[in-house]
């Protein structure tokens, strides 16, 4: 009997903006250790699998495990571990449902599967693992299982977990705060962890009776070409495996979670979390308060101060700030979607690009001219490429650059420096085994990442 992990890893977490965007999910940040979230829940759970894990993501992510990833290389060289690209982000149901198809046509009717989100924040390991075994015992005898835990708040940002003894008969989804305060009165009621442990035998018979024209579209003899995939994920609806299977199961078990836990889906839950002072604080060693309360400040790079304030969140990182009641933080989802509607650029992106040679981070800009520190990973280069509406000077401040500049092509060194015209032909390379790190001044009337014609690329971008 095979038992396996799978890390759902393709949420952007639009409630923790500015922090969490789509050039730096959720699950590549970190809040209560030096690890990321999805690294924790790689560690999490290799006591109880070993490197028998699946981490599902989209495509557009894998850039930002091997940037964000420290044990990105050993993942990717395990015979057993699994980085899984989906063609497109699209919710939980499908990812679920394939990745259960693969692993029942891999490894059998009996293989255990054990699904975790990969945004959980929970301190008590020994306690994680008898929790999560008394769940592959169940799902051993052909049980399927989803996790709950004792709600300690009213939480209007969690789905619940109605019960009656250790069987799931509903489900609320995200109910108001006065709801959540109704229901959590209730000893029958749970906040839903996303976490379940299915065998993937019972798992698929389940799907074939409940969404059998999701299922249908597996029916084809292998599930992972590429082909296949693009297809399969452009056919299925944006949906939750909650919604298309879960809420269907009538025999599903509920296993409370009694594990100190956490799922930080707003600032308000990262808050719950973490560690106060005597008034109810939690601030970050770059700010100050005076005649506050229960607030939060969390800051990459500014000085915070707050005065005669109380229940109040401010988010600083380097390109926004957010204040908000943290009461109603969960709000920021909203607000994400305004700026969304807005067209405004700080909605996915902040200034730290990733690609496929290293990252860059843009340090300023105003008219006609941007600053950026650029990373080229050893052994890497950018495309041959040129610029029709800007120039731009680099200079190496660690490293040695090979440049193609027009028709010539020579190294610079530390403190050195190299201009290249506008319409000019040219490329930056790290021919080293040390990262190379470039200060580039771009000039122009036009200095968007739109404005690269490129002529050759050995990652065959377009």
């Amino acid at each position: 009997m095979k038992i396996l992990s799978l890390i759902l890893a393709g949420g952007k977490g639009t409630r923790l903006w500015p922090l969490s965007r789509e050039n730096r999910p959720k699950q590549f940040i970190k809040l209560d250790s030096d690890n990321t979230l999805i690294e924790d829940a790689y560690n999490r759970m290799k006591p109880i699998v070993g490197d028998n894990q699946w981490i599902i993501t989209s495509k557009e992510m894998v850039d930002y495990f091997r940037l964000y990833v420290t044990s990105y290389d050993e993942i990717k060289s395990s015979s057993e571990a699994r980085i899984i690209e989906e063609p497109i982000s699209k919710n939980t149901a499908i990812s679920i449902i394939w990745s259960a198809e693969y692993a029942r046509k891999t490894y059998g009717e009996d293989t255990v599967m054990v699904i975790v989100p990969s945004d959980h924040i929970i301190q008590d390991q020994k306690c994680f693992e008898s929790e999560i075994n008394i769940g592959i015992e169940h799902a051993k005898e052909g049980r399927n299982v989803i996790f709950g835990v004792k709600p300690s708040y009213p939480e209007a940002a969690y789905g619940y977990i109605e019960t009656k003894e250790d069987m799931v008969i509903n489900f609320i989804e995200k109910p108001t705060i006065s709801e959540a305060t109704e229901l959590i009165k209730s000893d029958s009621y749970y906040w839903n962890t996303g976490m379940y442990v299915i065998n993937v035998g019972t798992f698929i018979e389940k799907v074939k009776n409940v969404a059998p024209e999701t299922y249908s579209l597996l029916d084809v003899e292998d599930i992972t070409d590429e082909l296949f995939l693009k297809d399969l994920y452009n056919n299925v609806s944006d949906v939750s495996i909650n919604d298309v299977v879960i809420k269907k199961m009538d025999d599903l078990i509920m296993v409370p979670f009694t594990c100190d836990w956490n799922t930080i889906n707003s600032w308000k839950s990262y808050y719950e979390q973490s560690e106060k002072d005597i008034d109810g604080n939690v601030f970050e060693d770059n700010s100050i308060a005076v005649d506050t309360k229960s607030s939060l400040v969390y800051s990459e790079d500014k000085f915070v101060s707050l005065v005669g304030v109380e229940n109040i969140g401010v988010v600083s990182v380097d390109d926004s700030i957010v204040v908000c009641n943290l009461n109603e933080s969960e709000k920021v989802k909203d607000l994400f979607q305004t700026l969304k509607n807005k067209s405004r650029k700080e909605v996915n992106y902040n200034n730290i690009g990733v690609r496929p040679w290293g990252t860059y981070h843009v340090l300023e800009e105003g008219f006609g001219y941007k600053i950026k520190r650029i990373k080229v990973d050893p052994g890497h280069k950018l495309s041959l490429q040129m610029h029709h509406h800007r120039s731009e000077h680099w200079i190496v401040v660690k490293g040695t650059a090979r440049v193609v500049n027009g028709d010539k092509e020579f190294y610079v060194n530390e403190n050195q420096s190299t201009y290249i015209p506008a319409t000019t032909l040219h490329r930056l390379e790290n021919p080293g085994v040390l990262p190379l790190e470039i200060i580039e001044v771009q000039c122009g009337s036009y200095l968007e990442e739109d404005d690269i014609v490129r002529f050759e690329d050995i990652y065959d971008r377009k």
